[in-house]
């Protein structure tokens, strides 16, 4: 079992997602626990979660609700084969980056293959939890990562010379 979180930035100019770090941890563990090490990233960050919920629990519900119960803010992503073609297509025209900090996603990333039976498919039996959650991103990533803009605080700080809405600077 795995449970496996990427975080990801969009440079406004190049158009360049990046994935830069992870949460990939392999073995059993609660999802209060996996919750609080996702929430120490950062409290506000909105996710974007596998569309079946992550799968039902012992007691039928699913992962994504027991992680909403437990203050992680997930939209959920599309699932569809598109998504794989999407993010090739990306990685081809290197509008999706991954930084080599994030060690177990750019080893799932190698290897990363097609069913040789059917094309349409990944191939079974292959770590891709990783590659899912790339998936999910590219999928809804501009939807939910809308920058919040404090207006207040806009209004005071805007006389400020240089000062850019989007970073506070």
């Amino acid at each position: 079992h795995v449970t496996c979180c990427l975080w990801g930035a969009k440079d406004p100019q190049t158009n360049i997602l990046y994935i830069y770090s992870e949460y990939y941890f392999k073995g059993h563990q609660t999802a209060q626990i996996h919750a609080l090490n996702i929430k120490a990233r950062g409290e506000r960050i909105p996710g974007i979660c596998d569309p079946s919920g992550g799968g039902r629990q012992d007691d039928g519900r699913l992962l994504a609700d027991l992680f909403r119960q437990h203050g992680l803010d997930l939209t959920l992503g599309d699932n569809s084969i598109v998504g794989i073609s999407r993010n090739c297509n990306m990685f081809e025209n290197g509008t999706l980056k991954i930084f080599t900090t994030c060690e177990n996603t750019k080893l799932e990333y190698r290897l990363y293959r097609w069913d040789t039976k059917d094309p349409t498919k990944i191939a079974p039996n292959q770590p891709d939890h990783a590659m899912d959650c790339i998936k999910y991103k590219t999928s809804m990533f501009d939807y939910v990562a809308k920058p919040e803009i404090d207006f207040d605080r806009f209004e005071q700080r805007s006389t400020h010379r240089n000062y850019d809405p989007l970073t506070g600077y």
